[in-house]
């Protein structure tokens, strides 16, 4: 059964048990709900421009130009083999290399990844906009999506400008829809070419497209045993498993038995010496980093596993915007007879990003994954599977209050920064920045409590 036609089949039960009073007093209730949920008012571009605020505060607060250890990335190509991150190099090398721009070279870097940057802003901006129309702007849908355009993984992106996670995340979005579109190869291919930007995509990305998939089949598919369902969903999504895994198997097998490690290290640290804006310790960093096996890095990260994943003051940041996502996608499930195993596997793809602990050492920025993963779980659900709650339901009081205080501590809150960075702005001076936002979503919520009131 259709969202359709069980938001009509509840309509109708609702009416045969209601006194024909109350039928006229909720039927006008919903007239004016339509006037104000089901055309472009004012109201809606006024609640749109306030998250569109908040959102462009909260880059704000951290927002540079990208780093040299970026820089260097950016400059790693496929010139003295097929290494791992040469893709994005490798497609801007012919620019870097001309004659005429190889003194520009800093600046084009900057230009191409603060471009990428501001893409990627303006797709989460969109997802969360599409969201919240597709659920006609309900209450919880747009107090969601304040949590996360305010949220730690915001700040931590604004800094990381010029990283190769704003890529990676366009492409996991594209991948997304073309999956939504039935473009099976192509969502693969995609997925394929961000493992040969950065390997993170396999444990953001890649899952979320997974889930995604998941969600649309459950949706489309008639029911059958566990093992037919299993089996069914195998053979329909297969493009998507076994393209991204040759890729990835053919990148491991290359660098281990052709590449040399040390002479590719050391001829990418020379290339990068000729760029004075390259400091000489990145341009050692960055060709040992991408030359160091996988196996040394769990040996030498995962020891500081537990302490990691136990660190207090990134709980205190993480955790509550995190729970109000997956209690959104929770309430979302509701009505779904697969409500249990999808819930988990969101909350599985949601904290898999904190198994980077175990080979990576930039704690701040992977602490801030789980929250876009459960971004994308929740674009997921609500994108393919919307029933229409009531609005009492959806103006449920004890997840807004909650939802509400996340919000406004995220906007106080200050998230630890990479290469001892801090973030800009005093409380008082965020105050006045934030002020118009939180206006705004004042006046939505108080029409929203209008509205709930009107539909008693």
């Amino acid at each position: 059964m259709d969202s359709k036609t069980y938001s009509e089949s509840l309509r109708i039960e609702k009416n045969q048990n209601s006194t024909p009073a109350e039928i006229e007093t909720s039927s006008g209730a919903k007239k004016c709900a339509d006037q104000f949920f089901l055309k472009p008012t004012i109201a809606q571009w006024l609640l749109q421009s306030a998250l569109l605020w908040a959102f462009a505060i909260t880059i704000l607060r951290a927002l540079r130009w990208p780093n040299d250890w970026a820089e260097a990335h950016w400059l790693i190509s496929y010139q003295f083999g097929f290494i791992k991150r040469g893709l994005p190099g490798t497609l801007l090398a012919p620019l870097v290399s001309s004659g005429v721009l190889h003194e520009y070279t800093s600046r084009v870097v900057k230009v191409s990844a603060t471009s990428i940057f501001l893409l990627f802003c303006a797709v989460l901006f969109w997802m969360c906009v599409r969201m919240i129309k597709k659920t006609r702007y309900d209450q919880q849908s747009v107090l969601v999506s304040f949590v996360f355009l305010t949220s730690p993984y915001v700040v931590m992106s604004a800094h990381l400008n010029g990283y190769y996670d704003n890529l990676i995340i366009l492409l996991s979005v594209s991948a997304c829809f073309l999956v939504m579109r039935g473009k099976i190869v192509l969502s693969a291919i995609l997925l394929s070419a961000g493992a040969l930007i950065h390997e993170t995509i396999l444990i953001i990305g890649f899952p979320a497209v997974i889930f995604l998939a998941l969600v649309q089949y459950i949706q489309e598919a008639e029911s059958s045993s566990p093992l037919q369902f299993w089996v069914y969903f195998l053979k329909r999504y297969r493009y998507l498993f076994l393209i991204p895994a040759l890729t990835v198997m053919v990148l491991i097998l290359y660098q281990t038995v052709f590449l040399d490690s040390t002479l590719i290290k050391d001829q990418h640290g020379a290339y990068l010496s000729q760029f004075q804006f390259i400091k000489k310790n990145r341009s050692l960093t960055v060709p040992r980093e991408l030359t160091t096996p996988f196996l040394d890095f769990l040996q030498r990260e995962s020891p500081r596993f537990l302490q990691r994943i136990t660190d207090f003051p990134y709980l205190i940041r993480i955790g509550p915007p995190l729970a109000v996502l997956l209690a959104y996608a929770w309430r979302s499930l509701q009505k779904n007879h697969f409500k249990k195993g999808l819930f988990i596997s969101l909350t599985a793809m949601t904290l898999l990003p904190l198994s980077l602990h175990l080979i990576a050492w930039d704690t701040s920025r992977i602490w801030t994954y789980p929250l876009v993963a459960a971004l994308f779980g929740v674009w997921a659900i609500r994108d393919i599977y919307y029933p229409r709650m009531d609005r009492e339901e959806n103006a449920h009081l004890f997840f807004s209050i909650i939802a509400l205080v996340v919000i406004v501590s995220q906007m106080f809150l200050v998230t630890p920064l990479m290469d001892e960075a801090h973030e800009r702005f005093s409380n008082e001076i965020r105050l006045l920045l934030y002020a118009p936002a939180l206006i705004g979503l004042a006046l939505f919520l108080s029409k929203e409590y209008h509205l709930s009131r009107l539909g008693k």
